[in-house]
């Protein structure tokens, strides 16, 4: 048997707020996260503001951009 490694994936977006492109995001990060938990999920976003804070609550890094 083959031991799986975890995975990682990083997400760029333009904007710190929470708008429609961001909510979809969130949508397939959580459905991703809820299919495996293993799964190291960073945000990248281009400074402080609702949406990185909204994903530090559901459990995923950030990393804010200045």
């Amino acid at each position: 048997m083959t031991a799986r490694l975890p995975g990682s994936l990083v997400c760029l977006t333009t904007s710190s707020a929470v708008g429609g492109a961001e909510t979809s995001l969130l949508t397939l990060l959580t459905a991703l996260q809820a299919l495996d938990r293993s799964w190291r999920i960073t945000v990248v976003t281009p400074g402080t503001g609702p949406f990185p804070d909204r994903c530090r609550t559901m459990g995923f890094d950030v990393v804010e951009l200045h």
